[in-house]
């Protein structure tokens, strides 16, 4: 959980998850380090690395 001015309390701070990676994608999936069947996360500062700087709020532990 994160606490920044703004956000709701209880806000969720991780990587934002597309998927897995498929078969069509090996090539694409490959320049990340991975294979087919992997989790997909995405590169929101499309440097090409995923890594603590793509993290983002995903969400938020307390209902609407």
């Amino acid at each position: 959980m994160i606490l920044r001015v703004g956000e709701p309390v209880g806000s969720l701070w991780g990587l934002t998850r597309l998927g897995t990676w498929g078969e069509h994608e090996a090539e694409e999936a490959a320049r990340y380090n991975r294979l087919p069947g992997d989790i997909k996360y995405a590169d929101l500062n499309n440097d090409g690395v995923i890594n603590n700087d793509d993290n983002s709020i995903i969400g938020k532990t307390s209902p609407d």
